[in-house]
């Protein structure tokens, strides 16, 4: 940090701002230039127009309060590394603000000189760490989808000789044979599939997405019909934090209620707010989960079709630290209870907000 740092401080509080520009005076050689705002929109207005390397925030603002007011200077400004600050003795806030965007968090009480430059250092470090991993993940990312187009185009090619064999009189007494291959062939191009869909989780910014609507996008997706049976959601109008790939998550549940259930003819959808997080239940009336199943089928491999779905699941929801788990009666349905922490979940926007 040897060139001239500039940082924003967004914080409400005259008082600390002095406690801030005092401490910054410990720092040996004073490498930094620190901006300010007192307000979440001021600060956003300065990313703006200014060259800023770090910032320092308060969670507590007049116009934004708790993650909220991360989740928006990260959406507005990726690139520059946060440190919050945080009055709250709670070190599951800091926790969850890193795991929201924040490269580190600091207690207000507890700093000093040394402390808060080996805070911005690290946050700084890190950032550049993150961001050259993303362009690691990207360079692959394109190297598995080049890889991956060539090699089910090559199984399509493989499919269709075997079709055109199974019709030739010739081949008749090697049938079971290219069945066999066929099979194989057909599996290969699933789980080929399986890894597009599996790359992908991450690889965009997370984002609020209102719950009933990634719903209906994953049932009008879906490739049957639900015919007669009968599909519900109840609940207010909400919003979580997740990935873009939420859908795939409802998705998932909706194809494992039909086509593992059985006699599914109810599928129903809610949630309901707890002290420490969100619950929301999809739960239909098949024939339910065996008990000694309960703590594998989200295993990659495990199940009737491989394991893929339920898999993927806990991975998208395991992005923003939601929990996924099966609590239904065997023989009575399944029911799947989604656990979505504090923070991440909030009423609807109404027309016309954020």
């Amino acid at each position: 940090m040897k060139n001239l740092v500039r940082v924003l401080l967004i914080e409400d509080d005259p008082v600390f701002v002095r406690i801030m520009q005092e401490t910054f005076r410990e720092i040996p050689n004073h490498p930094f230039s620190l901006l300010y705002a007192d307000r979440l929109a001021t600060g956003l207005e300065i990313l703006t127009r200014e060259q800023v390397d770090i910032v320092l925030l308060d969670l507590m603002l007049p116009d934004s309060m708790m993650l909220d007011t991360l989740r928006r200077v990260v959406e507005h400004s990726p690139q520059v590394p946060i440190v919050v600050l945080t009055t709250l003795q709670d070190e599951q806030t800091g926790l969850s603000a890193v795991q929201m965007g924040a490269q580190d968090y600091l207690y207000k009480g507890d700093l000093t000189g040394a402390l808060l430059f080996r805070s911005l250092r690290y946050a700084r470090e890190r950032k550049q760490v993150e961001e050259s991993l993303k362009q690691i993940n990207r360079n692959l990312h394109l190297m598995n989808s080049i890889t991956r187009h060539d090699v089910l185009n090559q199984l399509t090619v493989i499919i269709g000789y075997l079709h055109l064999m199974e019709e030739d009189e010739s081949c008749r007494s090697c049938r079971g044979y290219l069945e066999k291959v066929e099979k194989a062939s057909t599996a290969i191009q699933g789980q080929i599939e399986f890894t597009r869909e599996y790359q992908n989780i991450g690889a965009r910014s997370i984002r609020w997405q209102n719950v009933q609507e990634a719903i209906y996008r994953a049932v009008q997706l879906y490739p049957r019909d639900l015919g007669a049976i009968s599909f519900s959601i109840e609940g207010e109008d909400i919003e979580i934090y997740a990935d873009p790939m939420l859908e795939k998550v409802f998705y998932n549940l909706l194809d494992n209620s039909l086509r593992h259930g059985g006699r599914v003819t109810k599928i129903r959808v809610s949630w309901y707010e707890r002290d420490d997080s969100m619950v929301l239940i999809w739960e239909d009336n098949g024939i339910g989960i065996p008990g000694e199943m309960k703590n594998k089928i989200f295993r990659l491999g495990v199940g009737t079709n491989k394991g893929l779905g339920l898999f993927l699941i806990r991975s998208i929801l395991g992005i923003t630290n939601m929990e996924i788990r099966e609590t239904g009666a065997p023989g009575e349905g399944a029911r799947f209870e989604i656990q979505i922490p504090r923070g991440y979940f909030r009423k609807s926007k109404t027309e016309g907000g954020e």
